[in-house]
């Protein structure tokens, strides 16, 4: 039994963790993005996953201060009589939780959108460099929306990490 943990923790070991950020150049602007997309979900109320997506973006244009966000985006299906859907109505911020510690961040931007059969809401984080680089370096990054907790994979803080670190004038 104790070989197959052991064989199980070395199989996993081999896969590298690495992070899928895409680069755009802007021919016109000048501008440089970086970019990285990642699907999880949060298990709520015993029963019911609510899907998120979090994207990173940062961008560097000569000329003009150097921009860092994050979007958490979730989808939500309205219910028969349209019940449901506005499951964070009420709620506009973020409570942030590095390697277990409180993690102060401004106030995010929150754009809600309805479509049919489900509403998306969006919330918009802005960071500096060396918040994304704090967070980059975690060894864990919850966070929690209105009572919903969720955390970060490992691909997710090595995105961070390598955004935080990329992004610069060439």
């Amino acid at each position: 039994m104790r070989w197959m943990v052991l064989l199980l923790m070395a199989t996993l070991s081999a896969f590298p963790c690495h992070a899928q950020v895409t680069k755009k150049e802007d021919r016109f602007t000048g501008a440089t993005t970086y970019a990285y997309e990642s699907k999880f979900s949060t298990k709520h109320h015993e029963f019911v996953l609510l899907p998120a997506s979090l994207f990173v973006h940062a961008t560097y244009t000569p000329d003009k201060p150097e921009s860092f966000s994050m979007m958490i985006l979730t989808n939500s299906s309205i219910g028969r009589a349209g019940r449901g859907g506005w499951r964070y109505l009420g709620v506009n911020s973020i409570n942030w939780l590095v390697d277990g510690r409180p993690f102060q961040l401004a106030q995010v931007a929150v754009q809600r959108n309805t479509q049919r059969g489900f509403v998306t809401e969006a919330f918009v984080q802005p960071l500096t460099r060396e918040q994304a680089s704090i967070l980059g370096a975690a060894s864990s990054v919850e966070f929690r929306i209105g009572q919903d907790e969720f955390q970060l994979s490992a691909n997710d803080i090595s995105a961070l990490a390598e955004i935080a670190t990329t992004v610069a004038p060439e």
